[in-house]
């Protein structure tokens, strides 16, 4: 069922169509019914799904309950009298959900360059004017706002550097409308090298 479920979400890429789904719904059923005896048998699918339509249903029942797990939200884009679907989440919770996940977080400089900061600072989060940058987590700008954000919110504050990059995605058979979709890097995260 499991695997049922995941090719029927993910064939090619998007998932199926609705039209396909019922059509791989009724080809699930018939494999099952010629591999009972007699052909008269019921399998997990048909007792599952007694129509094609009803998987479809769940299908999409299984979808949006996983979404929601995810906390992403949904909302249909009307282009030239077509409906696309747009999923997005919420910037701050991706960030809060990373920072969590991540085995390796830096709310200060990168390890690399914490012997050079702690010499130039006692605190360790601060760099020095000449100091060579790194990474993003030293850098001119992440610094500067640390510097603000401690000054405004006192010295225990920390800041979450976040990256956003927009893919171009074509959301037309012709070619004639984009999507400009936005992936998300929370810099903080060390993990791997950090992870989009």
């Amino acid at each position: 069922m499991r695997g049922a479920h995941r090719f029927a979400l993910t064939a090619g890429g998007c998932g199926l169509t609705q039209r396909d789904h019922v059509a791989y719904a009724q080809t699930l059923c018939a494999v099952e019914r010629e591999t009972a005896q007699g052909g008269t048998g019921v399998g997990r699918i048909t007792a599952a799904f007694p129509s094609a339509h009803g998987f479809l249903t769940a299908e999409r029942h299984e979808q949006n309950r996983v979404l929601a797990t995810r906390l992403w939200m949904h909302v249909p884009v009307k282009i030239s009298g077509r409906t696309f679907s747009y999923y997005y989440r919420d910037v701050m919770q991706v960030v809060l959900g990373s920072l969590a996940g991540a085995d390796t977080v830096s709310l200060g400089v990168v390890p690399s360059a914490a012997a050079d900061a702690a010499a130039a600072h006692p605190d360790g989060y601060e760099t020095r004017a000449d100091h060579v940058r790194r990474g993003t987590l030293d850098a001119d700008l992440y610094v500067d706002e640390r510097r603000a954000v401690r000054r405004i919110h006192g010295r225990e504050a920390r800041v979450a550097g976040v990256q956003l990059h927009a893919d171009e995605a074509l959301v037309s058979c012709s070619g004639a409308h984009k999507m400009f979709p936005l992936r998300v890097n929370v810099v903080n995260v060390l993990d791997n090298g950090g992870q989009w």
